[in-house]
């Protein structure tokens, strides 16, 4: 049997978390609502619990660190949603810490084009006279 892992992870997006829970897609994932709000996600290696907004929280457990724990941050990733996540053996020794992305810098969800423009001139020191 593999050893598990505890996961926790603090998501920065401006995505709901029906959105970031639509970004784990069968066959690998299972995807349910558990409470009014909150959404179970759910594999052979992995059981989370996405919950909280501003920022969102995931934690459950994972079984092999190496291997699975790409595969539960990879959809992340793919949708632009930045986190910090960690991963500790059951009972508290801290294993790995992931960063990805940039929490203070979340795409506005209704104009994504529109913020990815306005983040371009403010990079670029402004509009061009």
């Amino acid at each position: 049997m593999s050893e598990e892992y505890d996961f926790y992870a603090t998501l920065h997006s401006t995505r709901s978390r029906r959105q970031i829970a639509r970004l784990f897609r069968p066959p690998i994932w299972r995807v349910r609502k558990c409470t009014w709000t909150d959404y179970e996600i759910a594999s052979e290696f992995a059981e989370l619990t996405l919950e909280a907004e501003s920022p969102a929280l995931l934690h459950g457990w994972v079984t092999d660190l190496e291997v699975n724990t790409e595969l539960v941050l990879a959809p992340l990733r793919a949708g632009a949603v930045a986190y910090t996540a960690e991963v500790s053996k059951t009972g508290g020794d801290l294993q790995r810490k992931f960063t990805w992305g940039w929490p203070d810098r979340a795409v506005e969800r209704r104009r994504p084009v529109a913020a990815a423009l306005a983040a371009l001139i403010r990079f670029l020191g402004g509009p061009v006279r």
